[in-house]
């Protein structure tokens, strides 16, 4: 069980951030890669992570999924403010 944690953190902030993504605020997707640095600062001092170069990897490259996790909830408020002003438009038409 307790290799399997890690990835429950990991799920879970991907939740957050896609959550967050899709409130009306873009600016709450900062929320979720400091909470990811966070967490790998904490592991890197309880010496689960035995190696700073791991570190100097791993944040880039969760910051970078984190992003595109962001970009994809951004598009699907996007996308969801576009149909409800669609249905608007077509509601005031008729």
């Amino acid at each position: 069980m307790n290799d399997l944690y890690p990835v429950f953190i990991i799920v879970a902030i991907l939740a957050l951030q896609y959550y967050l993504a899709t409130r009306g605020n873009p600016y709450l997707g900062f929320i979720a890669p400091f909470l990811f640095l966070g967490w790998i600062l904490w592991r890197y001092t309880t010496n689960d992570i035995d190696n700073i170069v791991t570190c100097i990897i791993i944040v880039p490259i969760g910051w970078l999924i984190l992003y595109a996790e962001w970009k994809s909830g951004r598009k699907y408020l996007e996308e969801k403010t576009e149909k409800e002003l669609a249905k608007m438009k077509m509601h005031d038409i008729n």
